[in-house]
């Protein structure tokens, strides 16, 4: 770090951009002062004052703050398009014209999510949809779509509903070029390798990832390898390293050589999309190539620095980003660590490229794994092993995949030539045209791609089987809850004393990484904290609660989702894939790593939706279910995980109790006896109904149920009263009765809804009647996820900022 004199002014202005993301703009100044007239640092604070200058003039893009009516938007695709779960399309796009409602939204890129699913890249749509900003976190401990947005340079989504009218992609427009090109790559790859070899090489030659079977893709995951499937620097690498052998073998001059290498790289992350992770790749290894033609190392402190200054400057919105975080963590730990390991790698008796290989991915390891735990929320033990294999055979499948592709263009242009040229000589006449229609540098040719697809195809089927394996074996998926920033920063401190280290002590460095460890995964415990904590997830138009008890039990009352329409061909349930994302991801976030009872209150998929994936990831100790025969697919998928399982479900009736032994009690007050079954609405409400109680507090849950069922109860009697009530199916206009609420007498309502939902939950008849009762109504739909502590006193707050009535001053009786 002794020669690296660009690293002090990287480090000023990736701070201060940094300061101004969050707002600190006037702490950065006053360091800037500080540093320039108390220590004296004049071009520091210099470096500080620039970086806020870089960060207003090219700062983070504008983005919607408030959503638009339902209008007709002009829009141009411009990124691939991929089908999302509920079979539609979804796509980047420019907006082109614009209601007047929205005015200053012409030009903005926004995410477009279309029902139809049949659009091309670099078509003209007509859209009928509104435009909506990106979510801030809407459950706790949830990534911010808004952040990940701003690192993407978008600036909204389009809600579309259909398309009006559409044109075909206009030759000019270069903004479609790149995806266009993309579209038409993929289509020729996929006619010569089957799938999913051609899935993975997509995703490996320019980041497709849409098309992957979901059991690929979190083997991916879980084995620490999914970074091959996204372009960035070992892709770029490749380029680079391709190219400089051709030119090689051409006997081209190095210096000559690593220029004319730079434009290849850069057209290679255009051709992926110009995403940040590509372009930050691109600065980089552009910068090494520049420092191979003029004879200086390519990995320096001083290149990484010089990176760090360009991306900063040429997209500061990308600084905050844990992508940025990523990328530079990775090429600073195989700075610090590669070389040391490469010298203890000696000792194995294996060939210098291998040994090179190893201590790489060793490197990266090091580097990556604390920030990889904090953003996916899993711990690849078994990484090392698997990038070793991994990474190198890519590599090589991405050369090959280039050859294949190279090659079938060439068939294509001469058997195109070939036509145009028998085209021409059946015009005038000849008759010996059709010789010309194989000859045999076009047969040569054709073998050649059919070989160099056979062989991709070889070590694609390496690479699945690798990762496969893998995430086959005992422990490969540690999920953990986020560790702490600082525990981060501590670690990263002490793996800079341990690459100082290791070269002479190797055993102090690895106790002090060890160390390092132990404290990042401290910062994952979530102990309980002795207090009853219920949380209403935001999952949508469905319901998901999560209830952890003093002493940790988790109980949960339904798993979101969403409902199920008509006959689903998809890979899997759009309703658990809901259920997997927010349910079980937020179980997993807060390091649950058992649910003791999980209850189903009916089966309709949008309370069903996380059954079976959770029961497929916890343990789950038993189910108590409404005992309804239903045809959904998420209660079928759960109640088939739960026999493989060996979960006891327990048919739910009135007087059944469950106890966790803290105080926690539930009691089912309905359904009593036989179930009702001459009603449409019977599958609502049948629905569970339990209370739960703790100390002097008392929560009702109704899951979907009505009028009929909340009649039943008021006629037999039950005693309803409770401080806080789970209002009945989404706050339908069918349920929650005056007379009913006098019996529960809430002082707080909770209502799980979806925004913008076709029903239109909550009802406004409910919502009155609720406050005519004295209630105070929380809505997911507008305040995200609801969390309810119950302890000495009893406490409620929402993730996002809610315009509601005062919470009562007394919620325990």
């Amino acid at each position: 770090m002794r020669n690296a004199p660009l690293l002090a002014p990287a480090a000023a202005i990736v701070a201060a951009i940094a300061a101004d993301a969050h707002d600190r703009v006037g702490f950065a100044i006053l360091c800037a002062l500080a540093i320039g007239l108390l220590f004296r640092r004049r071009r520091t604070a210099l470096w500080i004052l620039a970086g806020l200058l870089a960060a207003m003039l090219r700062g983070h893009p504008p983005m919607l703050q408030t959503e638009s009516r339902t209008e007709r938007f002009a829009v141009t695709v411009t990124g691939d398009v991929r089908r999302d779960e509920g079979g539609g399309a979804t796509f980047d796009a420019l907006v082109d014209r614009t209601p007047d409602v929205a005015p200053n939204a012409r030009g903005l890129r926004v995410r477009v999510h279309l029902r139809a699913a049949h659009v091309l890249p670099g078509e003209r749509l007509v859209v009928r949809g509104r435009l909506e900003p990106f979510d801030e976190p809407r459950n706790p401990g949830e990534p911010s779509r808004r952040a990940i947005a701003l690192g993407e340079g978008l600036a909204g989504e389009l809600i579309a509903s259909r398309v009006l009218a559409r044109a075909p992609p206009a030759t000019g427009d270069v903004r479609t070029w790149g995806a266009r090109l993309r579209a038409r790559l993929s289509e020729r790859l996929r006619r010569l390798v089957p799938e999913p070899e051609a899935s993975v090489l997509a995703g490996a030659l320019w980041g497709e990832r849409g098309s992957l079977p979901r059991a690929v893709r979190d083997d991916f995951q879980a084995t620490g390898t999914v970074h091959v499937l996204v372009t960035a620097g070992l892709h770029l690498g490749v380029i680079a390293a391709l190219v400089l052998g051709v030119l090689r073998l051409a006997r081209v001059p190095r210096i000559a050589a690593s220029l004319s290498a730079i434009p290849c790289v850069v057209a290679y992350a255009w051709l992926s999309g110009a995403h940040l992770p590509s372009e930050r790749a691109a600065v980089m290894v552009t910068l090494a190539l520049v420092a191979r033609a003029c004879g200086a190392r390519l990995v320096s402190w001083n290149a990484l620095a010089a990176a760090a200054l360009v991306v900063a400057v040429l997209w500061p919105a990308s600084v905050t980003t844990v992508s940025f975080a990523l990328s530079f963590s990775c090429v600073a730990a195989i700075g610090l660590f590669a070389a040391p390991l490469q010298r203890l790698l000696r000792r194995l008796d294996a060939p210098a490229r291998v040994r090179e290989a190893l201590a790489l991915t060793i490197a990266t390891q090091v580097g990556v794994w604390p920030l990889s735990a904090a953003t996916f929320g899993l711990v690849a033990p078994y990484a090392v092993v698997a990038n070793a294999i991994v990474v190198p055979t890519t590599a090589l499948a991405m050369v090959v995949a280039i050859a294949t592709l190279v090659c079938s263009g060439v068939v294509e242009m001469l058997n195109g030539a070939v036509a145009s040229i028998a085209h021409c000589c059946v015009a005038s006449g000849a008759a010996a045209h059709s010789a010309l229609q194989s000859g045999p540098l076009d047969a040569a040719v054709s073998r050649a791609a059919g070989l160099g697809a056979s062989v991709d195809v070889v070590l694609v089927d390496l690479v699945l089987r690798a990762v496969s394996a893998v995430a086959s074996l005992p422990g490969a998926r540690v999920s953990v809850a986020a560790p702490s920033w600082q525990a981060i920063v501590v670690y990263d401190a002490v793996a800079v004393l341990a690459a100082s280290l290791v070269r002479d002590t190797p055993r102090v460095a690895v106790l002090l990484l060890g160390a390092a460890s132990a404290i990042v995964f401290a910062t994952t415990l979530r102990p309980p904290d002795g207090s009853l904590r219920i949380v209403m997830l935001d999952v949508g138009q469905g319901d998901g609660i999560v209830i952890r008890t003093p002493r940790g039990h988790t109980i949960l009352i339904d798993s979101g989702g969403r409902l199920e329409r008509g006959a689903d061909r998809a890979e899997q349930s759009p309703a658990e894939i809901v259920g997997e994302r927010v349910v079980l991801a937020y179980l997993r976030r807060e390091a649950i790593r058992r649910v003791d009872l999980l209850v189903n209150t009916h089966p309709h998929g949008d309370h069903v939706g996380g059954f079976a994936p959770i029961v497929r990831a916890l343990p789950v100790l038993a189910v108590a279910d409404s005992g309804q025969r239903y045809g959904g697919r998420a209660f079928a998928d759960g109640m088939h995980e739960a026999a493989a399982h060996r979960v006891p479900v327990r048919i739910a009736r009135c007087g059944d109790t469950w106890s966790t032994g803290d105080g926690v009690r539930l009691s089912v007050l309905s359904p009593c006896g036989a179930l009702l079954a001459d009603g449409k609405n019977d599958v609502n409400e049948n629905s569970v109904v339990v209370m739960l109680t703790y100390r002097n507090f008392r929560m009702l849950f109704t899951g979907d149920a009505g009028f009929e069922t909340e009649r039943r109860l008021l006629a037999r009697g039950a005693d309803l009263r409770a401080d806080v009530l789970k209002t009945g199916h989404h706050g339908s206009a069918y349920a929650t009765s005056a007379q009913f609420l006098t019996a529960v007498r809430p002082r707080l309502a909770l209502i799980s809804a979806g925004r913008h939902n076709v029903f239109g939950h909550p009802a406004a008849r409910t919502l009155d009647t609720l406050r005519q009762a004295g209630a105070t109504v929380y809505r997911t739909d507008r305040c995200g996820a609801l969390t309810l502590r119950v302890g000495t006193t009893t406490k409620l707050s929402t993730m996002l900022p809610c315009s509601l009535e005062p919470l009562p001053p007394r919620l325990v009786r």
